[in-house]
């Protein structure tokens, strides 16, 4: 009886000739219609749109710029179907002679029909495994503390998400912690996605446009994370008219403006929330209490700006801040003494992208981001003589954070018809600091400071990946990688 080894060799042999035959069996005569699928009323591009071929019973879906590429039979007619959640299904017949780039525009379906979802309408509109998304629409629908909808709160409502407790925001996964969770705004990892110590989520409803959820098998593209996969994209905003939403709730109240800088050609989208209640906690505690004070409050602003210079180039510039401030205080007029302390939190993250077709089947995308998260202590004892002099003066900060820099280019390739090639590289740039504490007292002519903490840390991460996503038939869907 002989016994035989796979060595890696053997196993590269056996996935070249692999390809090969698959590229054999697919190497017939084609031509690609590519191109974007957007909104009719606003002019946003629709990510995961599913674009079907009702013929061949194949398609595929717009990638996360509304982007597609699909192949057909030249010299035939091709009938196609375009359709998004909420929005109205197109049907489109094509006569294909030359490779051929559109803009197809949904229009928002304003009564949906009943629907009976079956297999054959899902085929090849994707093929991630254990891979949700979820539609805004449901999002705010599922309202949370106080009326306001919160996207991580919704999630911990899907099963294999588990949540920490009422007051958590945290996503558990496979028993992994809420740390080991990637997730992304607008390609921008953020490390803290808290508010109000857990009841809230720093992601404002108003201004998503997909949210995305991986919880196993996640594809190549995605890194440095064990549990789960949650990406998120903002809107971009209305290109053809301007328009200013606001609302004043329990919780929060928020604002946002969106509109065209140039009619169909650029966009911008700025939104800003605040929590409301420590302009009525800091007064009612001084009422309360003799001297003392509290207060909490906290804040995101997002923007967005896009610019299309072309059919074929497009630039994106996010931007997200949010922060946390817990605040306490007490002021006494008998011996002139303010004792003040205050704690923050929050993250900052800005990215750049551009988009570039380079051909109806090479879509590239280049993205240099920015992302810090900080958290910091300060308190304040101040002791004033009775001429007005200061004499004490004893002020104590700590600050901990962590900031990165990335560079990436990702790129979507369609070679052959039923094979997508999706490869790309990149690097990042940390800087870490893991503690910094600073102690300076003044006692009339006196002063004296003493810092005391770890050294910041630098590291540099460099990544590569490549995926291999084939339909094989009409049932199944392979995705094969390595990063």
């Amino acid at each position: 009886m002989m016994k035989g080894i796979i060595t890696k060799q053997t196993l590269g042999r056996y996935m070249l000739v692999f390809m090969l035959l698959f590229s054999l069996t697919l190497c017939e005569a084609q031509v690609t219609l590519s191109g974007y699928v957007s909104d009719s009323e606003t002019g946003e591009r629709l990510i995961g749109a599913t674009v079907y071929n009702t013929a061949t019973h194949k398609g595929t879906s717009t990638n996360a710029y509304g982007f597609f590429s699909i192949a057909l039979k030249p010299g035939s007619v091709a009938g196609l179907r375009f359709s998004f959640v909420g929005y109205e299904a197109v049907d489109l017949e094509f006569y294909p002679e030359t490779d051929q780039q559109v803009e197809i525009k949904l229009v928002p379906g304003r009564e949906i029909d009943e629907v009976l979802v079956t297999r054959s309408a899902m085929q090849g509109s994707r093929s991630e495994m254990n891979t949700t998304v979820m539609p805004v629409r449901e999002i705010k629908q599922l309202p949370s503390l106080g009326g306001e909808a919160d996207l991580m709160k919704t999630i911990q409502l899907l099963p294999g998400f588990k949540s920490g407790g009422e007051a958590s925001s945290g996503l558990y996964v496979r028993g992994g912690s809420p740390d080991q969770n990637l997730v992304m705004i607008d390609d921008v990892p953020l490390y803290y996605v808290n508010h109000l110590g857990g009841f809230v989520s720093i992601f404002n409803a108003d201004i998503l446009s997909d949210v995305k959820l991986i919880k196993g098998s996640f594809p190549a593209r995605y890194g440095s994370r064990l549990s789960s996969v949650v990406d998120v994209r903002m809107r971009d905003g209305n290109m053809k008219k301007r328009e200013i939403n606001g609302t004043f709730g329990m919780v929060t109240t928020k604002i946002s403006i969106e509109g065209p800088v140039k009619k169909d050609t650029s966009s911008f989208l700025v939104s800003a929330r605040r929590f409301m209640y420590d302009i009525l906690l800091i007064p009612l505690s001084k009422l309360i209490q003799d001297g003392g004070w509290f207060g909490y409050s906290f804040y995101d602003i997002n923007a967005k700006y896009n610019h299309i210079f072309s059919e074929n180039d497009r630039l994106y510039a996010s931007f997200y801040m949010g922060q946390d401030e817990l605040a306490l205080g007490y002021d006494s007029d008998d011996v002139a003494t303010t004792m003040k302390h205050f704690t923050r939190w929050g993250n900052l993250a800005g990215a750049v992208r551009w988009n570039h077709v380079f051909n109806p089947r090479l879509f590239a995308n280049v993205t240099a981001s920015y992302t810090r998260y900080r958290y910091g202590i300060e308190d304040i004892a101040k002791t004033d003589s009775t001429d007005g002099n200061s004499y004490f003066n004893n002020k104590y900060s700590f600050e901990s954070e962590i900031q990165d820099i990335t560079l990436k280019a990702d790129f979507n390739h369609y070679p052959l018809p039923g094979y997508e090639l999706r490869y790309g590289a990149g690097g990042t740039f940390h800087y870490f600091l893991p503690a910094n504490t600073n102690i300076s007292m003044e006692r009339e002519e006196i002063k004296t400071q003493t810092v005391y903490g770890f050294d910041p840390m630098n590291a540099f991460e460099g990544f590569a990946y490549l995926e291999n996503i084939l339909q094989l038939g009409k049932s199944l869907d392979v995705n094969i990688g390595g990063r």
